[in-house]
């Protein structure tokens, strides 16, 4: 049948190994508390700088300095 819920592969061990995971423990804007999210190796979560590392390459950079740019009249 079902795994017992204290077995390796049961939920109660999942969310024991889950509630593990190391915690961001970036400040919120709202209340100066710490966030609890999930850290990524890093040591911060994905809301918190986890994910985004910037342009790498020249190639990347070059993206960058693009993306914002208008066309039309005022483009020159």
């Amino acid at each position: 049948m079902s795994k017992e819920p204290d077995e390796p592969g049961g939920w109660r061990y999942a969310l024991l190994t889950a509630d593990a995971a190391p915690r961001c423990g970036a400040r919120r804007k709202t209340d100066g508390e710490a966030c609890r999210a999930p850290a990524m190796p890093n040591g911060r979560c994905h809301k918190h700088g986890g994910t985004a590392t910037g342009p790498r390459t020249a190639e990347g950079r070059e993206r960058c300095l693009a993306a914002p740019w208008k066309h039309g009249a005022r483009a020159r």
